[in-house]
């Protein structure tokens, strides 16, 4: 089932959102957890607590395929990839 229609995750947004992104990417758990250098018991554990910090949306993001961003409110303009920010950020 799509997760952004499940009810399961309703109330945990960013598992909703990282569940959906690994949805539609056809990435296994095993493949998402590697990308956030967790196992797949954690990464379960992650999902039902909605736990996931920023970094690890934007490594589960990069590795589904996808760019996070943060967009204006409607009728603003600019966007800022968060991706190739972090892209660019050495640890410092």
């Amino acid at each position: 089932m799509n997760p952004m229609r499940d009810p399961k995750w309703d109330g945990r947004p960013k598992s909703r959102l990282v569940r959906a992104m690994q949805y539609e990417s056809c990435l296994t758990s095993q493949e998402l957890a590697d990308a956030l250098g967790i196992s797949v018991a954690y990464l379960n554990n992650k999902l039902n607590r909605n736990s996931f910090s920023f970094d690890d949306m934007a490594k589960a993001a990069n590795r589904a395929g996808y760019d996070l961003c943060f967009c204006k409110q409607y009728g603003k303009e600019g966007t800022i990839n968060a991706t190739e920010l972090m892209e660019g950020d050495n640890g410092a």
